[in-house]
């Protein structure tokens, strides 16, 4: 009797077959073997000897596969897989991909197994591979959607947070490290868009947020610009603000609080701290280089 021919791998054939037949998608056939079925993760496209690992990006569910399915978008999928795993938050991908990327800087996704980005909003930043937009800190800014981070504001001017623009420090107030704004203390003013208050001169006086300072007039007294000006009382007198009220000095009389002394001519004198002049006793005489403040027995 002739003598049975073996099928080559990749074929079989059943007892009694005149011939050998290419083993089916979905299996594998060694030596002439019955076909075996592909486990999940595995195919084979048809006359296979063996069954083949599905390629990274690509995934078989079940056995008896052709064709491996293509990861879809916003998952990923090793070598050999059996399904496809989502993207986490943070992360992206486009169909038959074997990995997910991080969101650039600028964008997030707070979603599972999600295809794209979101870009950040204005008043927010997104760092790389974020799942949720950030509120800008006070005193940075963002003006235009989809930033990895936020802008410093300028000197001068601040920002509370989460904003699209700074604003400038309004007059009375300063912005130390584009924070605030703060009013200035007393003592102190500014003009506005300031990161210090400027302390104020000797004659002047701040309060509290003060935009300018208050210019002590003659006849008042502002020796410290914590404290409002003093009315020189009667009898004392000043030419400029920032100088002291003086007591009027023998001799002298003061009619204006704001004006220098006045030299008291001769048969008159002064009476107290009065700013009067009265004239002298008929009985009395005084040269004029001896005319003083008068006793209380003139007064």
């Amino acid at each position: 009797a002739a003598s049975c021919d073996k099928c080559s791998d990749g074929n079989f054939s059943v007892a009694g077959s005149s011939g050998c037949t290419a083993c089916p998608p979905g299996s594998a056939c060694v030596n002439g073997s019955v076909p075996f079925i592909c486990s999940p993760g595995r195919y084979a496209q048809g006359g296979n000897s063996m069954c083949l690992t599905c390629p990274a990006g690509s995934f078989a569910p079940s056995q008896n596969f052709s064709a491996c399915l293509d990861c879809p978008a916003g998952s990923w999928c090793d070598a050999g897989a059996v399904v496809s795993m989502n993207c986490t938050a943070g992360f992206f991908s486009g169909s038959r991909s074997s990995v997910c990327s991080e969101c650039a800087g600028g964008s997030y996704t707070g979603l599972t197994g999600t295809s794209v980005c979101t870009l950040c909003s204005v008043g927010t930043y997104c760092p790389q591979g974020g799942n949720t937009p950030r509120r800008c800190e006070p005193g940075t800014y963002a003006d235009v959607a989809g930033l990895a981070r936020c802008l410093r504001c300028t000197y001068g001017t601040y920002s509370t947070g989460g904003t699209d623009s700074c604003k400038e420090c309004p007059a009375g107030t300063y912005c130390p490290s584009q924070l605030g704004p703060y009013g200035c203390p007393q003592g102190s003013y500014s003009a506005g868009t300031a990161t210090a208050c400027t302390i104020c001169d000797k004659g002047t006086f701040c309060p509290v947020n003060s935009t300018a300072p208050l210019i002590c007039v003659a006849g008042q007294s502002c020796p410290d610009s914590t404290v409002p000006a003093v009315v020189c009382p009667l009898g004392y007198y000043s030419l400029s603000g920032a100088d002291p009220c003086v007591r009027c000095p023998r001799g002298y009389s003061c009619p204006s609080t704001s004006q220098a002394p006045v030299r008291c001519t001769s048969g008159f004198f002064l009476c107290g701290r009065s700013d009067r002049l009265y004239p002298m006793p008929t009985w009395f005489f005084m040269p004029i280089d001896h005319v003083h403040r008068g006793s209380r027995s003139f007064c």
